[in-house]
């Protein structure tokens, strides 16, 4: 096969785009706005929750086809991490103990669908698949966003939350933000997978400029990382110290941050406190002490009462943690953060493998991808939150290939499938 030929067989097929509009309508992009006389100073959100709804039933019933039919992908992608049973196990059993346990119960059901869901597309569609599918989702927000700019200024540029910042067709601009973020990742090592297409860089730029417009610092910030990541994977770290240029980089970016975060934050409109996070954060921080070892039940903290008397001391509505990690303590206690956490150090381990210099260009990018959403999930209710992409992202990334020898149930499971698919027996 010549090298043109080679590059059209990794283009982007009909699943791709299937995943990639499955997670851009996982973003609640418009729902709000379907709401007749939706803006900003509404308090009342049970018009926007049944428009939410409905769209999720939708996405539900095409994820869960879709998660019937590649079962074996997700079995694979879930059962290579040796916490994942575990970390799942204990926060569905956590509805037990929650004040809701069939809405507990609910919620975690719902959470399982979408990881799963990640976990059978990344999969059936491989590293390279997936890192297509997250580009052409965050293009989508994008040519979104720009056609209500136009139609809706007022929508796209904020009215009175975070005014002025780019946020598209979402109602705050970091969901706008997160995904561009993914999209960033995910363009620049489809670019480098796919030499000699210009426009992968071209669009690559574009979501960079409309994260500037944006105005999020976190966003930013991983812009930066994704560059870093992009310049390593191209051979620096390879090079006559280039590793230690890393280093040293990386090491003068972070003080940089440190030392510069509160003028960077003027500059872009927020506050030192991250629009009210570290303030959330010391006022939950009581409640999750009150429950350490088990937590309140997955979905169990979020309640009407707890939004109300976050309403009264924060002045705004709350409704999630602002921290993935935070979440994890709340529903699951110190065991469900714990074990969480493990999961997730092994999904690092791999990721960290799969971006050496000369390692595949696919998994690269996926790894790019994981660290992305690690980062955001510090400051958003991401990975264990229902009716939310995050949970998708991160089944995702749970697909990540090991670098080393798979475990021997997932070599079992991977021989099975060859010989379904030939025809022939394994020996």
């Amino acid at each position: 096969m010549s090298a043109a030929g080679a590059r059209d067989a990794s283009a982007p097929g009909a699943r791709t785009w299937l995943l990639a509009l499955l997670l851009f309508a996982m973003t609640d992009p418009v729902y709000p706005l379907l709401v007749r006389g939706w803006s900003e100073w509404v308090t009342d959100f049970s018009e926007v929750n049944r428009a939410r709804k409905a769209a999720w039933a939708g996405i539900y019933l095409v994820a869960a086809v879709a998660t019937l039919l590649w079962r074996e992908a997700a079995w694979r992608s879930l059962a290579s991490h040796a916490w994942a049973p575990a970390a799942l196990v204990w926060f569905g059993a956590s509805a037990l103990w929650a004040p809701d346990p069939m809405g507990s119960a609910l919620g975690f059901a719902q959470f399982a669908l979408l990881l799963g869901f990640g976990a059978a597309a990344g999969g059936r569609l491989g590293p390279l698949g997936v890192v297509q599918a997250v580009a052409r989702a965050a293009w989508l927000a994008l040519a979104a966003g720009l056609a209500l700019a136009v139609l809706s200024p007022q929508h796209a540029f904020g009215q009175h939350v975070n005014a002025g910042a780019f946020r598209g067709v979402y109602v705050e601009k970091n969901q706008f933000a997160i995904l561009l973020s993914l999209g960033v990742a995910a363009g620049a090592f489809e670019a480098l997978a796919r030499p000699g297409r210009a426009r992968l860089w071209a669009g690559t730029a574009a979501l960079v400029l409309a994260l500037v417009a944006a105005r999020s610092s976190i966003a930013l910030l991983q812009a930066g990382l994704v560059a870093a990541l992009a310049a390593g994977r191209t051979g620096l770290a390879g090079a006559r110290f280039g590793g230690a240029a890393l280093a040293a980089g990386a090491l003068g970016a972070a003080v940089a941050l440190v030392a510069g975060l509160p003028a960077a934050l003027t500059a872009l409109g927020e506050d030192p406190t991250l629009n009210g996070r570290t303030t959330l954060w010391a006022a939950l921080w009581p409640d999750a002490a009150a429950a350490p070892w088990a937590g309140r039940g997955f979905s169990g903290y979020w309640d009407d009462a707890a939004e109300a008397r976050l309403l009264a001391e924060l002045g705004w509505n709350a409704r999630g943690a602002h921290s993935g990690w935070l979440t994890a303590l709340l529903f699951g206690g110190a065991v469900g953060a714990a074990l969480w956490l493990l999961l997730w150090l092994g999904v690092a381990r791999r990721a960290a493998a799969a971006l050496a210099p000369g390692a595949p260009a696919g998994p690269a990018g996926l790894a790019a991808l994981a660290a992305v959403h690690l980062l955001w999930s510090l400051f958003e209710t991401t990975q264990l939150m229902q009716m939310n992409v995050h949970a998708a992202i991160a089944g995702l990334c749970l697909s990540l290939p090991s670098s080393g020898r798979a475990p021997r149930r997932i070599a079992a499971a991977r021989a099975g499938a060859r010989s379904r698919n030939s025809g022939l027996p394994i020996t």
